[in-house]
């Protein structure tokens, strides 16, 4: 029997194969066996990857990732956004992060501007004052105002505490 040589096969030295058929069937069925595991795990890294990944696969990894939503993220933006996202939620719960998601999101640029939302009494066991105003404003750039952004107020929920308003301005 001849054996193609295969991963095993190749390490176990001539003399054993050559001398000791059993050895060499045992090394030729450990790597019948280990090949079409190795094929299938070389194939399966280009479906993990956003720009070559099949639409199924993209929409599961939205959804894993946390940034599911209507189909037309299956464009180059939505596979821009799941290959980007870990950057993006580096810097969640800060200005830069939600600038960066709805850049990811909606390839617009936007700045955004917040009160601090911080304050802290004077003295011990007594409320911290609020006397400034808790808002995250939003300018979005290049975008009329009645442009359908689907999802946007969602979007902006999800990144900003929950005690915040926002209040989005549109800058065409």
């Amino acid at each position: 029997m001849t054996a193609r040589p295969g991963p095993v096969t190749e390490q176990v030295p001539d003399e054993i194969v050559a001398n000791d058929a059993t050895a060499a069937l045992l090394a030729q069925a450990i790597d019948d066996l280990v090949s079409p595991l190795q094929a299938a795990v070389r194939d399966l890294q280009p479906s993990f990857n956003p720009a070559t990944a099949p639409s199924g696969v993209l929409r599961w990894m939205r959804a894993a990732l946390g940034t599911s939503g209507d189909d037309t993220l299956l464009s180059t933006q939505g596979r821009n956004l799941v290959g980007q996202i870990m950057t993006a939620y580096q810097w969640r719960g800060t200005a830069r992060g939600l600038a960066l998601l709805l850049e990811l999101r909606y390839g617009v640029t936007a700045q955004v501007t917040d009160s601090g939302g911080t304050s802290w009494s004077q003295s011990p066991g007594t409320a911290p004052p609020y006397d400034h105003e808790r808002l995250v404003r939003i300018r979005i750039d290049g975008v009329a105002e009645h442009t359908p952004l689907p999802g946007l107020a969602d979007v902006i929920s999800s990144a900003i505490p929950p005690q915040l308003r926002y209040q989005v301005e549109y800058r065409p």
